[in-house]
């Protein structure tokens, strides 16, 4: 987890902000999307310590969240507000209260722990 170590490392100068990635600019305010959108595909197209892909976006991150999150078995449900969906529905609109915090954060533990296994899994390392 070296690269996400260096990314979390890169934003701790405000540690208790409510925002991953916050702006170095603007108190309380994230990093601008295309200011995500340049450091992703930089990380992913760059060689040396970086991994090297054709193409790839803050969208594929969301994809793959989500389609690790429904293999591991976590409702459709949690997975729509662990990506921040969007609700239109009446229910969710005007009646459901409930912040799906406690579930939220148990499927993020459950998709930190699947990554930590794929990453420790001989299967990834590669000779330097």
């Amino acid at each position: 987890m070296d690269i996400m170590d260096k990314m979390f490392k890169s934003a701790s100068y405000k540690i208790l902000s409510e925002h991953l990635f916050p702006s170095e600019r603007q108190d309380d305010q994230p990093l601008a999307a295309a200011t995500v959108r340049k450091a992703v595909e930089r990380l992913f197209t760059n060689t040396g310590d970086h991994l090297t892909f054709a193409r790839f976006t803050p969208h594929d991150l969301r994809r793959t969240v989500g389609t690790g999150l429904s293999r591991l078995g976590v409702p459709l449900e949690t997975i729509k507000r662990v990506l921040n969906h969007k609700f239109s529905d009446v229910t969710s609109v005007h009646y459901m209260r409930h912040e799906f915090e406690a579930e939220k954060r148990q499927a993020l533990d459950l998709w930190g722990a699947h990554v930590e296994k794929l990453v420790a899994s001989p299967a990834l390392r590669t000779k330097r």
